[in-house]
């Protein structure tokens, strides 16, 4: 007999690969493609991130750059530490990251409603296989 324990473990499990699995077509399919993961911002954050790495501080041009909260250049600079300067690894690592959200919104809705085991399992595939939590 299958607890419910392992129901649960079972259920993280297929929402995570899903979302994986969803979030990596997507990257390889089409925003990894003619380097359509540029966004308005994309460019000012990958500099910053690398005058990070590089010890100059949160500047952009030489000059402070506190235009934007520095979490996000900060978070780069680290995996640029890492991997070397590469928006695509970093980017790669971020896929990964992001597949944990309908995990995370799965455990909230468990949470919230402890008996709802299915209104758990729906919001997280939901999460899985949202258009805007998969692009961005």
């Amino acid at each position: 007999m299958i607890t419910q324990a392992c129901k649960k473990h079972w259920a993280i499990a297929a929402i995570f690969l899903l979302g994986l699995c969803i979030r990596l077509a997507v990257y390889a399919g089409y925003l990894s493609k003619d380097n359509n993961f540029w966004q308005v911002d994309s460019t000012t954050y990958h500099l910053v991130a690398q005058n990070i790495e590089e010890g100059n501080g949160i500047t952009l041009d030489k000059k402070p750059h506190f235009y934007r909260v520095p979490g996000y250049p900060l978070f780069m600079a680290g995996l640029y530490k890492l991997c070397g300067t590469s928006p695509e690894s970093a980017l790669w690592f971020q896929v990964v990251l992001a597949a944990f959200i309908p995990v995370l919104i799965y455990l909230l809705a468990l949470a919230m409603f402890p008996k709802r085991t299915m209104l758990a399992l729906s919001a997280g595939l939901v999460g899985a296989l949202h258009l805007g939590l998969v692009l961005y």
